[in-house]
């Protein structure tokens, strides 16, 4: 089985170990991640580097924060896309695998909130 993308522990962690603010960290995150999809998918479609880098920086601390080192890798190599004019196929294929990262992150955020 894959390696879960979030470490309970680590969010645990965040909040100085209080459970009382890990539902409502989670449920946070999950808007802010399922917006960042959102427009991380628009602005890279657009090859637009300004929204994009603007979109990233609204995330990119948490995701520092909670070791999402996949979304991170994505983001930078989304820069260069652009910065570097490649291919639309090589767009597609960053689209492509942040949106199957954020697929997965956001569901085992939501596992998170169900699980006692």
């Amino acid at each position: 089985m894959n390696k879960s993308i979030v470490d309970r522990e680590v969010i645990k962690n965040l909040l100085y170990g209080d459970e009382d603010y890990l539902d409502e960290f989670v449920q946070v995150s999950i808007i802010s991640f399922t917006e960042f999809n959102e427009n991380f998918d628009k602005h890279l479609s657009n090859r637009d580097l300004a929204n994009l880098r603007t979109t990233g920086h609204k995330v990119k601390p948490v995701a520092q924060m909670m070791n999402l080192h996949g979304l991170l890798e994505l983001y930078e190599r989304s820069k260069l896309v652009i910065q570097d004019d490649m291919s639309d196929d090589e767009l597609k294929i960053v689209l492509e695998k942040m949106d199957a990262y954020c697929d997965v992150l956001l569901k085992e955020l939501e596992n998170l909130i169900e699980a006692p």
